[in-house]
């Protein structure tokens, strides 16, 4: 798949994508520090039958891994000025570059949130809040394994800037499903 994450500086950093491994072990040290660091926007790309597949987009950020089954290429656009905006802002790509799935974020679960939700008085989940920056979004995704020893995917969502839950997803039909970890930054 050679999966890798670039800037506009240039820097392109492939990664490694077995499970637990250190994500940066393919590549210079040095050079991943640099790209972490820098603030230009960064993109992802991969290949697949021998094309590249390049997505960016010169408005937000994009962090992208592929599915626990590499059938798949999950992508947070990160900020609310992106091509895809909270509540919509997790695209699920299939691996020629064209788009599987774009997933809106579903009623919240954790009770932090849902306690946060019931003091202001918002709705579950609360999407008019998502046009503020941080205030409910998609913020990561990765594959995981449980306690129980299986490998899922999993999806990041924050709300409110401070709270964040991770939910189990399906890439296939883009449920969200069971609450698998949840906090309070």
């Amino acid at each position: 798949m050679n999966f890798r994450v670039f800037n506009k500086e240039g820097a392109v950093i492939p990664l490694n994508l077995d499970l637990n491994a250190d994500y940066w072990a393919l590549g210079d040290k040095d050079a991943a520090f640099n790209f972490m660091c820098n603030p230009s926007k960064n993109g992802i790309m991969w290949d697949h039958n021998d094309e590249e597949i390049i997505l960016e987009d010169e408005n937000a950020d994009l962090k992208g891994y592929p599915t626990a089954n590499l059938k798949n290429v999950v992508v947070i656009y990160l900020g609310i000025n992106g091509k895809h905006k909270p509540p919509h802002n997790c695209v699920i790509y299939n691996l020629d570059g064209s788009i599987h799935k774009i997933l809106e974020i579903p009623s919240l679960k954790s009770p932090l949130a849902i306690k946060r939700m019931e003091f202001l008085k918002e709705e579950n989940p609360p999407l008019d809040t998502a046009l503020y920056e941080g205030a409910l979004c998609f913020s990561g995704f990765s594959v995981i394994k449980l306690n129980t020893g299986e490998i899922v995917n999993s999806i990041a969502i924050d709300y409110d800037r401070e709270l964040w839950e991770t939910r189990i997803l399906n890439p296939e039909t883009g449920e969200i499903g069971d609450l698998i970890y949840y906090g309070k930054n």
